[in-house]
């Protein structure tokens, strides 16, 4: 048991793990009680609460440009075909970051900036200048005296990030739930009796309409990512335990204030959030402990 307890995964040992995969269980069971009630209590759409929502995302997101770096300095020390493979990854990972920067929020930035010809791509412009200089950070504080611990952290980032996205995104298809804000605004004074429970699916009635696309909560997918946090920095040039713990106890700051912001803004309630976040969890372990393997293996 000491032996399992003992073992890391996501960089950090495996009771904090447990302790995460405890907070969102319980969330969950909660939650399927008294969604109802906690939206009802929580809600209060705020100005702070839609920019969080909007530019908190960037702090997961710096993630893609970091692990594009991560086997961008491990493929270039391998030498040979590997250097433009590495070209090629860091810019899709780039790529990938104003991708989903500008897919889930690109419509609010472009209100800020304007309507005009070309605001599309500026403000794509904008989320790419963002991330450039995660990457170029990177390549001086990153470590790459074990590239193949690079390449699990880098890959695991890259592959487990779409992964995740993509299966939360097609989930809240399956639903369909509609958010308490939609609920608020089409059926006022009645809002308890058109609110479902996260197990009561209507399968791809949601369409286009984003007040049906409440469970699970895509920004939680977002905001679980930071969990990678940890094993990026442990394979800093200057980093310690210490650090990491401390970088640990950050993600999980951001992960619960993300998940309230989204309550309290009547986006998601508890479920969507729980739900959200474990999905995404599970897929990051597994995608980890999986290039954990099989980079032991290739080494024996």
């Amino acid at each position: 048991m000491n032996k399992f307890l003992k073992r890391n995964l996501l960089g950090m040992p495996m009771i904090c793990a447990i302790g995460i995969l405890g907070v969102m269980l319980i969330s969950i069971l909660v939650g399927s009680f008294l969604d109802f009630d906690i939206d009802a209590a929580l809600y209060n759409k705020t100005v702070i609460g839609d920019h969080f929502a909007t530019y908190g995302s960037i702090i997961s997101y710096c993630l893609y440009p970091a692990a594009g770096m991560c086997l961008f300095k491990a493929l270039k020390k391998k030498g040979g075909n590997y250097v433009f493979l590495a070209w090629v990854l860091l810019v899709i990972s780039v790529f990938v970051a104003a991708y989903s920067s500008d897919n889930y929020n690109g419509d609010k930035l472009r209100k800020v900036l304007g309507d005009f010809t070309g605001a599309w791509f500026v403000s794509v412009l904008i989320w790419v200048l963002i991330y450039a200089w995660v990457p170029v950070a990177c390549y001086f504080i990153i470590d790459d005296t074990h590239p193949e611990r690079l390449i699990m952290v880098g890959a695991t980032i890259l592959v487990a990030g779409v992964i995740s996205d993509w299966a939360n995104s097609w989930l809240k298809l399956l639903a369909s739930r509609p958010r308490y804000y939609y609920l608020l605004e089409q059926f006022p004074g009645h809002e308890r009796e058109h609110f479902r429970n996260w197990w009561e699916w209507l399968p791809y009635t949601a369409g286009k309409e984003d007040g049906l696309k409440s469970w699970p909560s895509i920004n939680m997918t977002i905001a679980t990512m930071a969990f990678m946090y940890p094993s990026l920095v442990s394979n800093f040039k200057k980093t310690n335990k210490m650090v990491e713990y401390i970088v640990f106890g950050f993600a999980c700051a951001y992960v619960l204030l993300y998940g309230f912001n989204r309550i309290h803004m009547g986006k998601h309630s508890l479920t969507d959030v729980a739900f959200g976040a474990l999905f995404t969890y599970i897929v990051f372990a597994f995608v980890y402990q999986g290039f954990d393997l099989s980079l032991k293996r290739a080494n024996k």
